[in-house]
C-alpha cells in the first residue's frame, strides 16, 4: 500500500476537461415519463413564488400524423437570474437535498431523456425581457432576450425531437 505522506510533487499536471457529450449522456437513464415530468415540476415547485399560487403548465404539440413533435413546460416561478443560469445549466452544479434529484442532475436529465432542447427561456420579477438559451454546453453560451414572455416571471422549457419516452396514447 501507498504511504500518500511520503508522495512527491511532479512538476506534471492532468488536465480534466468538461465534455459537452454529458448532456446528452444524461439522458441515457431509466426514467420513465412520470420521472421526468415530476423532476420538472419538482423544479417549479422548488422556485415557486411566496406572493401568488404556482401554476404549472405542459404542452404537447403534434404534427398533422398526430405525432407529438414538441413538449413545453412553463411556470410562473421566480425565474432563474442571470447570476445563477450558468450554475443552474451545469450538471451537479445546483445541489439540494429540498427536491427529488439532489445532485443537481434532474433538470438536465430529464430534458436529455425526454429529448434535445430547443430553449429554456427565463424572466425573473426584476427583469423586463426574458433570457433564452438555445443550448446546454460548457464554456460562454450566447444569450438572448425576449419580449414575447407574456409573464412577470417564471421559466419555459421547451423540448425538440422527442424520444420514444414521450408515448402519447392515439385518441379513437
Amino acid at each position: 500500500m501507498i504511504d500518500l505522506s511520503k508522495l512527491e510533487k511532479s512538476p506534471e499536471t492532468t488536465k480534466v476537461e468538461a465534455s459537452n457529450n454529458i448532456f446528452s449522456e444524461l439522458g441515457k437513464n431509466t426514467y420513465s415519463y412520470l420521472d421526468v415530468i415530476s423532476e420538472l415540476i419538482d423544479n417549479s415547485i422548488a422556485a415557486r413564488r411566496t406572493d401568488m399560487i404556482l401554476e404549472v403548465t405542459i404542452k404537447l404539440y403534434f404534427n398533422q400524423k398526430n405525432k407529438v413533435r414538441l413538449f413545453s413546460i412553463t411556470d410562473n416561478a421566480n425565474g432563474i437570474s442571470q447570476d445563477k443560469l450558468g450554475i443552474a445549466i451545469t450538471p451537479a452544479g445546483v445541489q439540494s437535498c429540498q427536491s427529488l434529484n439532489e445532485h443537481g442532475l434532474g433538470m438536465k436529465q430529464a430534458i436529455a431523456a425526454l429529448g434535445k432542447l430547443k430553449y429554456l427561456a427565463t424572466k425573473t420579477i426584476e427583469d423586463s425581457k426574458a433570457r433564452v438559451i438555445k443550448e446546454f454546453s460548457f464554456g460562454e453560451l450566447t444569450t438572448y432576450y425576449t419580449s414575447e414572455f407574456n409573464q412577470e416571471s417564471g421559466t419555459e422549457i421547451s423540448i425538440t425531437d422527442l424520444k420514444s419516452i414521450v408515448n402519447v396514447p392515439k385518441h379513437q
